[in-house]
């Protein structure tokens, strides 16, 4: 939302929407606007309801904190959607109408925001400077009989002196709440580097993760259980339990035999995942888990990586398909033909993983973090599917 100060003391207020790319988001994170931002730009505002069956406002009152000096604030009036009333009535409501608008800021900096972004930056943070509204001819400004642009503060004079639209591009989603919550916690790192530091040996090792809030009593969350070994072929058997939200392992680098290492996941480490995921979300589990708990962590040579769940119902799906030995097969010369093999470079595997998770619409998404386990970054195709494109956490 975008509040701007009219000449005469009172506030405009609009509600502005971009059309942006993965690409363009990361590129404003970076504090780079795209030249081409005014075309992205998206504006409604609040005007008189002439209709019912229409979103409907009426107006609050609410404190806002200067994005440029904390301590000065002041009281202002929006409009909150409410229930529309029956009658055709439009006294004390308002309506959505279409103005046009410039670019919006960037570059988050100080100040602070209780509602979340309505003066800009990121998780209610920060401000940014933009370009000026263009106003509507079809929807003129009559308490600006001169012209002026509309502005958030006015200075002494009249004239604009905080034009603040900035563009808000969310720098984090539960999944990746969830991931940093995990690396945050130091038990956590401490088990992931002992499953790095054997990736030259020949015992593929293991743990499990659990949410420990839910302990009776209660443990930290995360909470890490102990590292279990398997063998050259296969990690570490977790046992299932309700508040197992994880589990990490490794691939050796030196495996040898038909089942030699990969620096991605595995099918079978796909099915594992969907086998934890399900017994926490079925109908009879007495699991109090969320989705974006769920993860599966791999650590190998080529690097540091997480599968968490995108859509459940299309990871059982996958799952059950490879319970077919003609399918299994077909998955495994895919892996073949796509570079997803012992030895290959990194990116390639990467790359071909990415194709097979959007041919076969697993239902997950692929992050990975940096040697301390920490930064995590989503790895997804570009456009040309020949690319990777990598999104901070």
């Amino acid at each position: 939302m975008v509040l701007s100060k009219q000449v005469d003391g009172s506030y405009k207020a609009s509600v502005v929407s971009y059309n942006l790319t993965d690409s363009e988001k990361q590129a404003i994170k970076a504090g780079n606007t795209p030249i081409d931002i005014a075309q992205k730009t998206f504006v409604s505002s609040m005007m008189s309801r002439e209709s019912v069956g229409e979103p409907c406002y009426e107006a609050q009152t609410i404190t806002i904190i200067s994005p440029r000096d904390i301590s000065a604030s002041h009281t202002i009036n929006i409009q909150a959607e409410v229930p529309c009333p029956t009658d055709d009535s439009d006294d004390g409501f308002w309506d959505d109408d279409g103005d046009t608008s410039g670019g919006g800021g960037a570059n988050p900096g100080t100040g602070s925001d209780p509602f979340g972004g309505l003066l800009g930056g990121g998780n209610g943070i920060g401000d940014g400077t933009g370009n000026p509204n263009q106003t509507d001819p079809d929807d003129p400004d009559t308490t600006d009989p001169d012209g002026t642009q509309d502005c958030l503060e006015l200075d002494a004079e009249g004239n604009c002196m905080d034009d603040a639209t900035a563009i808000l591009v969310p720098n984090e989603t539960k999944d990746c709440e969830e991931l940093r919550k995990n690396s945050e916690n130091t038990t956590f790192k401490q088990r992931m580097q002992v499953l790095a530091d054997a990736i030259p040996g020949d015992i593929e090792k293991a743990f499990g993760i659990y949410n420990g809030t839910y302990f009776n009593p209660p443990v930290s969350n995360p909470a890490c259980g102990p590292i279990v070994d398997g063998d050259e072929n296969h990690s570490g058997i977790v046992n299932s339990h309700p508040v197992l939200k994880a589990y990490a392992h490794n691939h050796l680098k030196n495996a040898s035999g038909t089942r030699k290492h990969i620096g991605t996941f595995s099918p079978k480490d796909i099915t594992n995942f969907n086998n934890i995921f399900t017994d926490s979300n079925s109908d009879d589990s007495p699991s109090p888990l969320l989705q974006h708990e769920m993860a599966y962590y791999l650590v190998c040579d080529e690097g540091n990586y997480v599968m968490k769940v995108k859509d459940g119902t299309k990871l059982l799906d996958f799952t059950i398909l490879m319970g077919s030995d003609g399918f299994a097969k077909e998955v495994k010369d895919y892996y073949r033909k796509n570079k997803i093999k012992h030895g290959k470079p990194k990116k390639d595997q990467n790359l071909g993983f990415l194709k097979f998770m959007k041919e076969y619409n697993i239902g997950i998404d692929l992050y990975e973090a940096d040697a301390n386990f920490e930064n995590w970054k989503k790895l997804e195709l570009n456009e040309d599917e020949n690319d990777i494109n990598k999104t901070d956490c």
